[in-house]
């Protein structure tokens, strides 16, 4: 299942990247997206940093890590972003008014999601590989680490 995953996964990203049209957006729609995503992202980061402290075994630097580990945002999104829009089109005896306008509503919620993968997704990405060295340290205590005889470690 995880091949045919990587198979379907840059069809999916790129059917719904192309129905974007950059060119039929409203330029003041990608600050509002913007503030909805940094709004979400920076709620999900601040819920997940605190229900990791709930837990009370880990430190507060694991607990940071974590919680940058949950930014990216891509599969769901890119997937059911389309939703709005696809149901506007299948929608009968909407009046032409209506139907634009929904449509607009199904463009806006497709930007949006889109926008917010490309800019999760790296962010995300950069913040975990930056802060993990940063941030954690080996204790030594893992039974499952097996060591070679150059010195790499094995799972």
């Amino acid at each position: 299942m995880a091949r045919w995953w990587e198979i379907c996964k840059p069809c999916l990203f790129g059917t719904v990247g192309a129905s974007i049209k950059f060119s039929d957006m409203d330029g003041s729609l990608l600050g509002y997206s913007l503030i909805v995503i940094l709004g979400g992202v920076g709620t999900r980061w601040f819920v997940c940093y605190l229900v990791c402290g709930l837990e009370g075994k880990f430190t507060r630097p694991e607990r940071i890590l974590m919680a940058s580990a949950w930014i990216p945002k891509a599969t769901v999104q890119a997937a059911l972003s389309y939703t709005v829009l696809s149901m506007t089109k299948a929608t009968k005896g909407m009046s032409k008014a209506d139907e634009k306008e929904f449509g607009r509503y199904g463009l806006v919620v497709l930007t949006t999601a889109v926008f917010a993968v490309i800019l999760s997704a790296p962010a995300g990405a950069i913040l975990v590989n930056s802060l993990g060295m940063k941030l954690l340290t080996y204790d030594g205590d893992d039974g499952d680490v097996e060591k070679t005889k150059e010195g790499d470690e094995l799972k």
